[in-house]
């Protein structure tokens, strides 16, 4: 069960990592420039997701098993360079 002070000590922290400028915003930023006010709107979004992505994982305990069992850490890794690699139409 989770205690709603242990939410908000999760929250708090997350949000505020959230909005701190980073690697993001240089990402979001270089798209508006190339592709406008669009382009900047869908980079965000991309970036909200994947920290929602992130935070969900973690909350739920995703990120310990990771660290745990090198061979799952591995094939995730690995994943995620075939991802990168595989051709967009």
């Amino acid at each position: 069960m989770i205690i709603f002070a242990q939410l908000i000590t999760f929250l708090i922290p997350t949000l505020v990592l959230n909005v701190t400028p980073g690697p993001d915003l240089l990402y979001v930023f270089g798209h508006s420039i190339k592709g406008g006010p669009k382009a900047a709107r869908d980079a965000a979004f991309g970036v909200w997701v994947g920290y929602l992505v992130h935070v969900a994982l973690v909350g739920f305990g995703i990120a310990t098993v990771l660290q745990a069992s090198p061979f799952i850490f591995k094939s995730v890794k690995f994943a995620g360079a075939i991802y990168l690699l595989w051709p967009i139409p």
